[in-house]
């Protein structure tokens, strides 16, 4: 097992001791007054305990009471004790308390509307939400404050259409196959139909051209606006908002689904001036679209500025989402909403010589933000959770906080997180999570378990990469490589990956070798679940133009 804790199933040796220990105790002391922290519903279930509880209570302050309450007290504390708790080295800033009980849920009648706010481009790390020191995200960081913030969450996908893919479908990239090319079918059923097939109505307001109609990420939506059919910018998050206010203010059905999807942090990091505020007097003013790749480093001057228009482009968009915020406190919606944000994908300044998103699953990249609020959860708010989750989880995470009923062929990949912070604390956290790059000739494939993360990054095919970027896929130095790459990386100590472990952990190495083996093939897919072909190699030749000029106006490809 990779460095982590398990379940704890106290055994018959550890019971009598603690019971001869805690009689001797219980005849020369009074039962302690602290009850200690609360042991989670089902832990307690399978330790026996909630009975001596119960008949505790019935008999009277004896001796049994005495023995039986000072029993559960050692086994509480030393279940909380056993809880994980990992170092968060990447979000040195974030103070928040973390999660150490299960959360309560406490199920509410009436509407249960839900937004899912996705967020283009956005890095964790540059969020105050998770402890960056600029404040450029007030709002979502209030918004964690109401809800539960994820400290390990990862994109199944390195951009936007294969993790949106994944996050609308709870499939992973290898079964849905959406990457450059390809739409979704029938063969994908997707979190918006669920909703609506529950009665919901449902609208998106999406800003990223990838993954308009035209691709069939409309299925389910009774409102689908195909935002660059009418502008040939990219929308900043104020016009976002005002085009989902408008739905609203129109919409008679209480249970509604939102997909809104912004995305001012994507290249060109072009912020208004109000916002504009950090690295001002640097000689670089508008630092246009990055290279995918320098030949050197290039100036530290310029990617400060490239962070502080990327910080800037994420408090544009925040500031957007306080006024959809106060909308919905002042029309009388905040109380029953359920928001869940998440981000497809993150952004590389530098890391591994890398900048942008496309082709690459550094931490930069994957490691992205995840935060839930719902008015059901009695418990936990503005606490952080240590977990592993991924893309996958999301839909299955909003089938279950809207209590809705999913259909029978509908068979998620993922889990709810809901019922997962509702479960023991000490469930959980051997689970790996995966993230898969297959484009531009690559076959990347990314696992996440315990405090390690193995990266294999087969041989590129360099006539595909060569047809997606002409002119400059010499200069592509960590894409262009005709040998196998294996990394292991001990996150716990070296979040930003920067020393290969893989030969002196020999035997983690070869663990998770044989854990990738058993994810391509099927093994760890949910019981059910869907899966598809295996995939083939991208060829821009095979799309239309359209589809091309939707990938070249973000960059994508040449």
């Amino acid at each position: 097992m990779i460095k982590m804790t398990l379940k704890f199933e106290p055994s018959p040796a550890f019971t009598l001791g603690a019971l001869l220990l805690l009689t001797a105790i219980a005849c020369s002391k009074p039962p302690p007054s602290d009850p200690g922290p609360a042991l989670p519903q089902d832990t307690a279930q399978q330790l026996d305990l909630e009975q001596a509880r119960s008949g505790a209570e019935d008999q009277g302050k004896d001796a049994a009471l005495m023995l039986r309450r000072s029993l559960l007290t050692t086994v509480e504390r030393h279940v909380t004790a056993r809880v994980p708790h990992p170092p968060l080295k990447m979000f040195p800033g974030l103070k928040a308390p973390r999660l150490r009980t299960s959360v309560d849920r406490v199920k509410k009648d009436g509407p249960k509307p839900v937004l899912l706010l996705m967020l283009d481009t956005t890095r964790a790390d540059r969020l105050s939400a998770y402890g960056h020191d600029r404040p450029t995200s007030p709002n979502l960081k209030a918004l964690a404050d109401d809800g539960i913030l994820f400290s390990r969450f990862y994109s199944n996908g390195t951009w936007t259409r294969p993790s949106v893919a994944s996050i609308m479908t709870s499939m992973y990239r290898k079964d849905h196959l959406i990457e450059l090319g390809g739409v979704l079918t029938d063969r994908h059923d997707t979190v918006a139909e669920v909703f609506k097939e529950n009665g919901y109505a449902t609208a998106a307001f999406v800003g990223n051209q990838t993954v308009r109609g035209e691709y069939n990420f409309n299925k389910g939506f009774d409102h689908y606006e195909d935002i660059h059919d009418e502008i040939e910018h990219n929308p900043e998050a104020d016009e976002m908002v005002e085009r989902t206010i408008n739905w609203l203010d129109n919409n008679d059905n209480d249970n509604w689904f939102i997909w809104l999807f912004l995305v001012d942090p994507h290249d060109p990091y072009t912020p208004r001036k109000e916002f504009d505020q950090w690295e001002t007097d640097s000689k670089y003013q508008r630092v246009g679209v990055p290279q995918f790749e320098y030949p050197g480093n290039p100036p530290k001057e310029l990617v400060d500025r490239m962070l502080a228009l990327y910080d800037a482009e994420i408090l544009q968009m925040d500031t957007a989402i306080g006024d959809l915020f106060d909308y919905f406190k002042e029309n009388d919606i905040w109380d029953d909403l359920t928001v869940v944000v998440v981000t497809d994908h993150g952004e590389a300044f530098g890391e591994h010589r890398c900048f942008r998103h496309p082709y690459h699953p550094w931490e930069a990249n994957i490691h992205v933000p995840f935060i839930i609020r719902s008015p059901e959860f009695a418990s936990g708010r503005g606490h952080v959770e240590d977990r592993l989750f991924h893309s996958v989880d999301v839909a299955p995470t909003m089938i279950d906080l809207a209590g809705l009923k999913a259909p029978e062929r509908w068979k998620p990949t993922g889990l709810s997180a809901a019922q997962v912070l509702t479960g023991s604390m000490l469930e959980g956290w051997d689970r790996a999570v995966y993230t898969e790059q297959f484009g531009y000739g690559m076959r990347r494939w990314v696992i996440r378990q315990g405090d390690y993360k193995y990266m294999r990054f087969n041989p590129t095919n360099l006539e595909l990469l060569e047809k997606a970027w002409e002119t400059f896929w010499e200069q592509l130095a960590t894409a262009n490589h005709d040998y196998l790459k294996e990394y292991l990386f001990d996150l716990s100590k070296d979040p930003w990956e920067k020393k290969n472990v893989k030969r002196k952990e020999k035997e983690v190495f070869k663990l998770m070798r044989k854990e990738l083996q058993a994810f391509t093939s099927g093994k760890r897919d949910a019981p059910g679940a869907k899966t598809g072909p295996v995939a083939e190699e991208f060829d821009p030749d095979d799309l239309d133009d359209q589809a091309l000029e939707d990938l070249r106006s973000l960059g994508y490809i040449e």
